[in-house]
């Protein structure tokens, strides 16, 4: 019997975590190419409530436009163009080093989801617009269709998770409550009958 009470209170904490732990993030995978900045895919994932992620803070920054072109949000991160390296003698000793510059990088960067975007800006270091990416079709606002929902480089390839609804995250915490009415119950009727063992 306790086992069982034990299983309940399992799934229980489970629905609550599934209903009410998680959010959204983009994540954006840009291309760096001599000063041009193009992008590989973005998607929208999942962000469980205990998960930490972030970008390296520096001198480029996103800009998230909503659809009534107000911006909701403006996150710096830093383009992973230099690399340090050290030269060894043949004993193994370090005898110096140096940095060197990349022309050509690939690299992934954070942001948050909101579901009224319209795009993201890249800005550079001089405030100059390098590329504009549309995310419209990730809007729970704008109507899309299937297909466009779903880009060939995006969520049907990855795997990721698709956005949730208002309605979904409804229908979820609905769901909790109808699970927290059932374990109150199977508790009360496995803990009353042990009481009338013991009297």
């Amino acid at each position: 019997m306790k086992a069982k009470l034990i299983l309940f209170f399992m799934v229980f904490l489970c629905a609550i975590n599934a209903a009410l732990g998680v959010s959204h993030y983009y994540e954006i995978n840009l291309i760096y190419n001599d000063s041009k900045i193009t992008y590989e895919y973005v998607i929208v994932s999942l962000l469980q409530a205990d998960e930490q992620i972030g970008n390296l803070p520096g001198s480029y920054s996103a800009e998230i436009v909503s659809s009534e072109n107000t911006v909701l949000n403006t996150t710096s991160f830093r383009i992973p163009l230099q690399i340090l390296y050290d030269n060894f003698d043949e004993n193994g000793t370090a005898i110096g080093g140096g940095e060197i510059t990349k022309n050509y990088t690939t690299w992934i960067i954070i942001l948050p989801y909101f579901e009224n975007a319209k795009e993201i800006n890249i800005y550079d270091s001089n405030g100059t617009k390098k590329l504009t990416i549309d995310v419209s079709m990730y809007s729970k606002n704008i109507t899309t269709t299937a297909e466009e929902a779903k880009p060939a480089t995006a969520e049907n390839i990855t795997g990721k998770p698709a956005i949730t609804s208002e309605k979904d995250r409804f229908n979820r915490i609905v769901a909790v409550i109808i699970i927290s009415a059932i374990v109150i119950i199977a508790a009360i009727i496995i803990i009353k009958p042990r009481k009338k063992e013991n009297e």
